[in-house]
């Protein structure tokens, strides 16, 4: 046997008995249970088998995986390489897809004799190559691009003056998938898909397991959540036109959002307090940090004395103070009474600094986002709570880290909120409620007067 064609059959076996490197796509759907569409945040997908995972965020919701098929004998097909004419006189075109980086492109004779190169660096795109021939006999053409091989038997019947491999043009730019995922893969593998979603401010996650063989759309069926608002009270007015969503817990019907007003309901003005205001006696409500963006988040902060407006009000079953028309302050046992009703197993008269931590009522009162983190917690999730949002916010209450302010500073913002109740203390104190970002459970305390909390109110 002629020694180069020995030497070629040896080398172009090499070549041509690869890998090759197919793809499957899988598309992520959200439901819900009646059948309408449902908004996905995001999509984690792991690979139990290969040990990685990839997160999609929306409004990216297909995600390509790339697998190894086995040995095959040419890897050209329609949709890789092209090659036209072919038989060809003199010339013929050669279109293929490249995904981008080095690519190297050779023409071989059948007995293993290298005949013309072209070496480059390319963007990923679609490229044609002319190829000419200098003499009437058969040719392998041999690409390397990557993790990319493919291979082509070309027949000239009419030969040119050389052989050439020169790039005549790029066609349509090759598009990557947005999730177009490198990592390893095997057909059959173990993958877990886990869809993330927010109905209503409450967020979901539903968790699918199975072995993926071929492309798939995926759907997430979420259950259908309605909102728990309060009958007939859907929203509430104040006296400067800021408008709030309400809630239901139990009997009783709560703002959804902090008290944002700078007036009582009979439009008296409340004067904007300053770093130098101690004084118990005198009302005044705070912007945190003076800042009106984060009061359009967080709500204003109030004294105690503000929020009640007449003191004398204290014995009174209800307390209107700061609250718009209807609405009330909620007294250390109404506050007790919405807690019992979420966290039913503790008590908000214990003894102990917190109550309803075995119940993570932190967590069922609060929005998932804006809460500071630490080494134990996921950025953007609140301290010990959880570190995924399933059952965030199942009360709809939708507390958010407001801080407070005290003797002439702000404190705390993302990382705790507080909130007056009309019940004051033995030691001229006033009983109030706050979450911190590191404890799963809520804390009755007493607080000086002239700190400055947000307020939540009541409906009469």
């Amino acid at each position: 046997m002629n020694k180069h064609l020995l030497f070629f059959i040896i080398i172009f076996s090499i070549m041509s008995f690869g890998y090759t490197q197919n793809s499957i796509t899988l598309t992520f759907t959200g439901l819900k249970t009646d059948g309408t569409w449902q908004k996905l945040d995001s999509v984690k997908i792991i690979n139990s088998d290969k040990n990685w995972s990839e997160t999609l965020i929306y409004n990216d919701t297909t995600l390509v995986l790339h697998y190894e098929v086995g040995i095959s004998e040419n890897n050209t097909s329609s949709n890789q390489i092209s090659t036209f004419p072919n038989p060809f006189e003199k010339e013929t075109s050669v279109k293929f897809s490249h995904s981008g980086g080095g690519l190297s492109i050779s023409l071989y004779t059948i007995d293993g004799k290298r005949v013309s190169d072209w070496n480059g660096d390319l963007a990923a795109g679609e490229y044609k190559f002319a190829v000419t021939a200098a003499a009437a006999q058969s040719y392998f053409l041999v690409i390397h691009s990557g993790q990319e091989h493919y291979t082509s038997k070309l027949i000239c019947s009419a030969p040119n003056s050389s052989n050439k491999i020169e790039l005549v043009g790029t066609t349509v730019a090759a598009k990557k998938a947005k999730g177009d995922c490198q990592l390893p893969f095997s057909k059959g593998d173990n993958m877990t898909y886990t869809g993330y979603c927010v109905q209503e401010t409450l967020p979901q996650y539903i968790t699918i397991e199975q072995q993926q063989y071929d492309d798939a759309i995926i759907p997430f069926i979420f259950q259908k959540i309605v909102p728990n608002t309060c009958p007939e009270n859907a929203t509430l007015t104040d006296v400067d036109g800021n408008i709030y969503n309400t809630v239901l817990i139990g009997k009783q019907c709560w703002m959804r959002e902090n008290l944002k007003t700078t007036r009582y309901a009979d439009s008296t003005e409340l004067p904007l307090g300053n770093d130098t205001i101690h004084d118990h006696s005198i009302p005044f409500y705070f912007k945190y940090a003076n800042s009106d963006s984060l009061a359009q988040i967080y709500g204003m902060l109030y004294s105690w004395t503000a929020a009640m407006r007449n003191l004398n009000d204290t014995l009174a079953e209800q307390v209107q103070g700061i609250c718009p028309n209807g609405w009330h302050l909620p007294s250390d046992d109404e506050w007790c009474e919405m807690t019992s009703t979420l966290a039913p197993l503790s008590s908000c008269y214990d003894e102990t600094p917190y109550f309803g931590g075995d119940e993570f009522l932190a967590r069922q009162i609060s929005l998932p986002k804006e809460w500071v983190s630490d080494n134990f917690t996921t950025d953007g999730m609140p301290g010990y709570w959880s570190t995924s949002p399933l059952y965030f916010n199942t009360s709809g209450f939708s507390a958010l880290p407001t801080g407070y302010y005290s003797h002439g500073a702000f404190f705390g913002i993302g990382a705790g909120t507080y909130w007056w109740t009309t019940t004051p203390a033995p030691n001229g104190e006033a009983y109030c409620r706050y979450l911190q970002y590191n404890n799963k459970g809520m804390n009755r305390n007493t607080e000086e007067i002239c700190h400055g909390f947000a307020i939540r109110c009541v409906m009469d």
